[in-house]
């Protein structure tokens, strides 16, 4: 979490790579804009139970959605907004397929997808990453702990 102006926490991923830092404010679940003043209790998907069915119903019930109609024929004709659509800026982050990305991006915003289906493949993405984190979080041990936690100056010796 990121601090805004007034020391409110809002989320930010960043991205460490070789010879440069690049910081990503992803939109809150709710809203289809970044916000660094705002934190409520439906900004964020929370971590879910084990069995991940927690993602399904907060990204199914929070997420703004980008749809350009108030029916299912406007939505098919106009299409969407990828740009205030959040559940496809969270796919933009999280897809690790940059083809099958852009083939979504070009079916929802031609209204050849549904917010529903949309909101499923995030969801999908989203589950898997929740996986992976508590897999690994479950193989940790003591040892782990008490090597990132020591403060031995020998640790940090360079070679």
């Amino acid at each position: 979490m990121g601090l805004g102006l007034s020391g409110i926490p809002y989320p930010v991923l960043v991205l460490a790579q070789k010879g440069g830092v690049a910081a990503v404010v992803l939109p809150l679940v709710h809203t289809p804009r970044p916000r660094m003043l705002v934190l409520t209790t439906v900004s964020r998907v929370s971590s879910p139970p084990p069995h991940g069915h927690g993602v399904l119903a907060q990204i199914h019930k929070l997420a703004f959605s980008g749809s350009r109609g108030n029916t299912l024929e406007e939505h098919r004709r106009l299409g969407a907004d990828l740009d205030v659509d959040v559940s496809y800026q969270y796919l933009r982050f999280f897809e690790p397929d940059d083809a099958k990305l852009a083939d979504t991006g070009a079916r929802y915003s031609k209204g050849e997808m549904l917010t529903g289906e949309i909101k499923n493949e995030l969801v999908a993405v989203l589950q898997g990453v929740v996986s992976g984190h508590q897999t690994a979080k479950a193989n940790v041990t003591d040892a782990d702990i008490a090597y990132y936690m020591s403060t031995d100056p020998a640790r940090f010796a360079r070679a």
